[in-house]
C-alpha cells in the first residue's frame, strides 16, 4: 500500500512532468524526447518499478531444497513462442498505425 501511494502520488507525476506538458525532456522546448501516445513513460516507469521491487524482494530461496529437484520447465515449444511473438508484433503495428492516422469524426 505504501509503494502504491508513493508510486502514484510522487514518482509517476514527477517523471510524467519531465516529459509531458513542456517538461525539460519534452519535445516542446526540452531535450526533444517525443513520447508517442504516452507508451514510453508508462512502460519505463512500470519496468523500473518492477525491477526495483524484484531487487528489494530478492530471489525465491528454498523453493527447491535439493539440486536434483530443480528442473527446466518445458511447457511450450519454439513454434508457439514464434507464433506469440508474431501476434504481438502484428497487434502492436496495427495499434501504432491506428494511433497515427488522422481521424476526423465530424
Amino acid at each position: 500500500m505504501a509503494f502504491s501511494t508513493l508510486m502514484t502520488g510522487f514518482i509517476y507525476p514527477v517523471v510524467v512532468g519531465w516529459c509531458w506538458g513542456g517538461g525539460w525532456l519534452g519535445d516542446n522546448g526540452g531535450a526533444g524526447f517525443h513520447d508517442f501516445a504516452g507508451v514510453g513513460i508508462v512502460h519505463m516507469v512500470g519496468g523500473v518499478a518492477g525491477f526495483c521491487g524484484a531487487l528489494v524482494i530478492g530471489p525465491r530461496h528454498g523453493k527447491e531444497r535439493r539440486a536434483e529437484d530443480r528442473k527446466d520447465v518445458k511447457e511450450t515449444t519454439e513454434y508457439l513462442e514464434l507464433k506469440g511473438q508474431q501476434v504481438a508484433k502484428q497487434e502492436f503495428e496495427d495499434w501504432v498505425q491506428g494511433m497515427s492516422e488522422d481521424h476526423n469524426f465530424e
